[in-house]
């Protein structure tokens, strides 16, 4: 960590678990260096069951039932310090199910503040093969201009966050989206493969009313009739809609 801001990481009790540590924007060979390196995992420090900042952030997250999501140690401290004080970080690994165990003991939803699309695309596959496990509505949040939400929050401020926040898309609307995106809808061949990549993640919603009102979104966003899509998730379904 020689060069490197260094943060502590603790857990729900404020007791000292591992380090992350950020390079300087200063340092001669930033570029060619690893942006955060972060403590190995030990029998205390279990990334996958850590978030930074919860132990503090974890009173606020439960009066307003919202948790922000964010990538980086230093965009929790940069919303911190606008006034938005229910942001965690993961600590140098991949959002997963022990972080959602751990969220869904106090917040309801859980908005995903990403700086870019594809890391927007990670955490959302990550995210939904855990959603109907626990109750935590989780959204995707995507930073206009490019920026982390450190930058955005300083250059916007807080109030443009929590309004951004109330746009971001819930995790399968904004998968389905993405999905359809990739094809061309100009002809029927474009269409049905649209209707059939987004098809499985429909299937895997457990709420009869949810797969439903997706399946109306994925005709629109396809230009495919309702019926077509019902019918093509039904056969899906085994004959159970």
């Amino acid at each position: 960590f020689r060069a490197r801001l260094t943060f502590p990481i603790q857990d729900l009790q404020g007791r000292y678990l591992g380090f992350g540590a950020r390079v300087l924007p200063s340092d001669a060979r930033a570029a060619e260096q690893a942006k955060y390196l972060n403590t190995a995992e030990t029998p205390i420090y279990r990334k996958g069951e850590v978030l930074y900042n919860l132990h503090r952030a974890r009173q606020a997250v439960a009066r307003s039932g919202q948790v922000f999501v964010v990538e980086g140690y230093t965009d929790v401290i940069g919303l911190a310090q606008a006034g938005i004080d229910s942001a965690v970080a993961t600590c140098g690994t991949a959002l997963g199910e022990g972080h959602f165990k751990l969220m869904s003991r106090f917040a309801t939803r859980a908005v995903l503040a990403f700086d870019s699309d594809e890391a927007g695309a990670r955490a959302a596959e990550r995210a939904f093969a855990f959603q109907e496990r626990y109750p935590v509505q989780a959204a995707v949040m995507i930073m206009p201009e490019g920026l982390d939400p450190e930058e955005f929050v300083a250059k916007h401020g807080a109030d443009e966050v929590r309004e951004a926040a109330k746009e971001a898309r819930p995790i399968v609307e904004y998968m389905v989206r993405r999905t359809v995106e990739r094809h061309e809808l100009s002809n029927v061949e474009g269409q049905s493969a649209a209707v059939a990549d987004a098809l499985p993640m429909l299937q895997k919603l457990q709420d009869p009313v949810r797969r439903s009102e997706y399946g109306h979104l994925l005709a629109d966003l396809t230009g495919v009739s309702e019926d077509s899509v019902r019918t093509a998730l039904e056969r899906r379904l085994g004959g159970h809609p």
